[in-house]
């Protein structure tokens, strides 16, 4: 997430890869979208590794 100026950009990445750009007006809707799609990721049966 790049929340230094708006709008606020959260990349996913696969590898090295950005798969998906998402822009936000606020930092906090960023932040909740981000939150689910990583559940939803998880629920799918992806793990979270170290960066």
């Amino acid at each position: 997430m790049y929340p230094d100026g708006l709008p606020v950009e959260v990349q996913v990445l696969q590898d090295r890869d950005v798969v998906l750009t998402e822009l936000f007006q606020e930092q906090w809707l960023a932040e909740n979208w981000a939150r689910a799609y990583a559940d939803r990721l998880r629920r799918q049966g992806w793990q979270d590794v170290a960066a």
